[in-house]
Order: structure tokens, then sequence, then C-alpha cells
């Protein structure tokens, strides 16, 4: 997991990190997910 975040709420730079942050973390569900498909696709066949 990436975790991106500026301390300085000031920083309108913020509002990148959380969208980031988000992305990766969906990219990080969607690999998870696909890897478990993927152990159970093989148990399958």
């Amino acid at each position: 997991m990436i975790i991106l975040f500026s301390m300085d709420k000031n920083n309108a730079n913020n509002i990148l990190f959380l969208i980031l942050n988000s992305l990766f973390f969906k990219a990080d569900n969607l690999f998870f997910f696909s890897q478990i498909m993927r152990e159970k696709i093989n148990k399958i066949f």
C-alpha cells in the first residue's frame, strides 16, 4: 500500500494526494482480487 499525504493543511496538493491514495488503494484491491480469482481457477482445473 502506497500512502501519499501532506501534513500541511494549507497545501493545495492535499486533494491530489488523496486522489492518488484512492487510486493506489483501488489498484491494490484489484490486484488482490485477481490473485484470489487466479487461485480459485487453478483449484478448479
